[in-house]
C-alpha cells in the first residue's frame, strides 16, 4: 500500500515539475514587472482595488518526498521545517514591500478553537480550488476560483483584508537513485522544490493572484538548509509582487476561442473543459 501511495505521489510531483519547467521555458516573469504581469492576477488586483494591504499568511502546507531505490519516504518532520521557513520568507518579502502581515502559526490554532475551525475550512476549500488552478492558471484573471465564505469569515475574525495560502511540493532524490538515473539516461526530474501562493480577497473570497516558484536543488540542501531553499523558491515566486503603493495597468487580454464560446453560452460551466469542448461543437454544428 505504501509503495503504491509513493508511486502516485511521485507521479503528481513529476507533473508539477514539468509545469514548473514549462513556466521557466516560456520566460515566466523574466520580462520585468514594468512590462508584463508577474504571475496570474486580476486587473483590480494590479490597480490596488482588490489587492489586500493587511494580510494573514496561513501556515503553508508542504509535501516532501524522499525518492529511494526501493520505496519512497514521506518526510513529515522535514515538511514542517519547510513550512515554517517558507512562512518566514514570505512574510519578509511582504513586509519589505510595505504590507502589514501576520503569520497564523500552528501555535495560534492551539489557543483558539474558533480560529482553528475557520483555518481548517479555508484550507480545505482552497485545496479543492488549488487543483483546478494548477490545471488552468490562466483563468485566475477571470475570478474563476475562490474560497468563498470560509475566507470572508476568517478575514473578518482576524481583521485583515485578505489571506495568503501556500502549497509546497519538494522531492529529494537519494544518491543511489540519482546515480541509477544517470547511468540509464533517465530524463525524470531530480531534486527540486516548488511553491504555489494564492492571494485571497477578504471581501469576496476570490483568488485575486496566483504565483509559482520553482527551484532545482538537492536532497542535502532540502534537509540541511531548508531556510536557503525556501528563501530562493519564495523569491522566484513573488520577487515581482507589486509594492503596497504600486498601481499597474495592462492591456486587456483577448479571450481564447474556448473561453469566448463558454462566455457566449449561459449554460456553460467555465470550469469544465469537457463542457467547453461541447459548446464549440454546438457552435460549429449551427454553422
Amino acid at each position: 500500500m505504501s509503495l503504491n501511495r509513493g508511486t502516485r505521489c511521485a507521479r503528481v510531483l513529476a507533473i508539477l515539475f514539468v509545469a514548473g519547467a514549462s513556466l521557466i521555458a516560456a520566460g515566466y516573469g523574466l520580462a520585468g514587472i514594468e512590462k508584463q504581469r508577474w504571475g496570474y492576477t486580476t486587473d483590480d488586483f494590479e490597480s490596488r482595488k482588490t489587492r489586500p494591504l493587511r494580510v494573514a499568511i496561513l501556515q503553508p502546507h508542504a509535501d516532501f518526498i524522499k525518492e529511494k531505490m526501493i520505496i519512497n519516504d514521506q518526510m513529515v518532520a522535514e515538511s514542517m521545517s519547510l513550512e515554517t521557513e517558507a512562512a518566514g520568507a514570505i512574510k519578509s518579502v511582504f513586509d519589505a514591500k510595505g504590507y502589514t502581515t501576520r503569520v497564523i502559526a500552528p501555535a495560534d490554532l492551539e489557543t483558539s478553537a474558533p480560529l482553528r475551525t475557520m483555518v481548517v475550512k479555508a484550507n480545505d476549500r482552497y485545496g479543492e480550488e488549488w487543483a483546478k488552478i494548477l490545471y488552468r492558471p490562466g483563468r485566475v484573471p477571470e475570478r474563476l476560483y475562490g474560497v468563498g465564505d470560509a475566507a470572508i469569515r476568517l478575514c473578518s475574525f482576524l481583521e485583515v483584508d485578505g489571506l495568503v495560502l501556500v502549497r509546497i511540493q519538494a522531492v529529494g532524490v537519494s544518491k543511489g537513485k540519482a546515480t541509477m538515473r544517470a547511468i540509464f539516461g533517465s530524463s525524470r526530474p531530480t531534486s527540486y522544490a516548488r511553491l504555489d501562493l494564492a492571494v485571497i480577497d477578504g471581501r469576496t473570497g476570490a483568488v485575486e493572484g496566483f504565483f509559482s516558484g520553482f527551484e532545482p536543488t538537492s536532497l542535502r540542501q532540502i534537509t540541511r538548509k531548508p531556510s536557503r531553499v525556501m528563501g530562493q523558491v519564495v523569491d522566484n515566486a513573488i520577487r515581482g509582487y507589486p509594492a503596497a503603493d504600486m498601481v499597474r495597468t495592462f492591456k486587456k487580454r483577448k479571450a481564447t476561442v474556448v473561453e469566448s464560446a463558454s462566455l457566449s453560452d449561459p449554460r456553460a460551466d467555465p470550469s469544465d473543459p469537457v463542457q467547453d469542448f461541447e459548446v464549440l461543437l454546438q457552435q460549429r454544428q449551427k454553422k
